[in-house]
């Protein structure tokens, strides 16, 4: 190949400048390569600290990602409303021509750990983040506007940008590389099959980035998901909302972002 080849083939991947095709195949390769070569040196790094018996090793253990998953967390419809508050989740794959009420589609950032608990079906918001969706979309159970309304949970970026370690850590970073080499055309393309007029979107990615940082024009997770969902679903009513790991029970402001959005659009939703 030569080097014009070369540099084309390298722009579909790289390039983050104007909006370019980036076919899901190639941004799944891109996932796999590089959370397996990150998998593969800190295993490598892990085996160099015991063989040496670096004196701060228990000091980095902990931190160096050691279980990475490599597999892709897919979206799911998990039941309406009604059937949500007070129950569980039932988790089913997305099927707008069977499930044909109005959805409210949950976007958060991607999976953590909790997700991967059950490798062979790894599912988005396990754990505290599930349950605390469950208690905080019982807010809109009693408005009639909601009751009847679907539930999609999706992760912008579908992998797991944390490596399994802190979030604080790596999971910001990686979740703007893979954003950044088709992981945003990747969210686009998936919201544009799932989204019908009438649905309610709702960003609930968190920010990622330190006020000081966001001040000084770092770009925060959950600005990047806003900016593609404004792209994507244009003709949708579209709300930021905090994470839900902050829809806390016993705290001012209970799952504020929910009741808030119920008063602004209780009254607007199917028109």
């Amino acid at each position: 190949m030569n080097d014009g080849g070369q540099q084309e083939k390298n722009a579909e991947i790289t390039d983050t400048g104007a909006m370019q095709t980036i076919e899901p195949k190639t941004f799944l390769k891109y996932c796999g390569l590089l959370l397996s070569h990150i998998s593969a040196s800190c295993k490598l790094f892990i085996k160099i600290l015991e063989k040496k018996k670096c004196p701060q090793r228990n000091a980095f253990l902990p931190i160096i990602p050691n279980d990475i998953k490599e597999n892709e967390c897919p979206d799911q419809y998990v039941g309406t409303i009604n059937e949500i508050a007070g129950s569980s989740f039932e988790r089913t794959e997305i099927n707008r021509d069977l499930q044909k009420e109005y959805c409210i589609i949950l976007v958060l950032e991607s999976p953590h750990i909790k997700e991967y608990m059950d490798e062979h079906n790894c599912s988005p918001a396990m754990g505290t983040t599930g349950q605390l969706i469950q208690k905080g979309i019982q807010h809109v159970t009693n408005k009639e506007q909601f009751a009847d309304y679907g539930l999609i949970l999706m992760n912008a970026i579908p992998f797991q940008c944390s490596l399994g370690v802190k979030t604080s850590l790596f999971r910001t970073n990686v979740f703007k590389n893979l954003w950044d080499n088709g992981g945003r055309q990747y969210f686009v393309e998936r919201l544009k099959k799932i989204v019908r007029p009438g649905d309610i979107i709702c960003n609930c990615c968190t920010i990622g980035v330190k006020n000081s940082e966001r001040k000084q024009g770092v770009s925060a997770l959950s600005d990047l998901v806003w900016d593609a969902l404004t792209e994507a679903c244009k003709e949708n009513k579209r709300i930021r909302m905090t994470h839900p790991s902050s829809w806390r029970i016993g705290k001012n402001a209970i799952y504020s972002s929910f009741c808030d959005f119920v008063k602004k659009h209780s009254s607007k939703a199917k028109k």
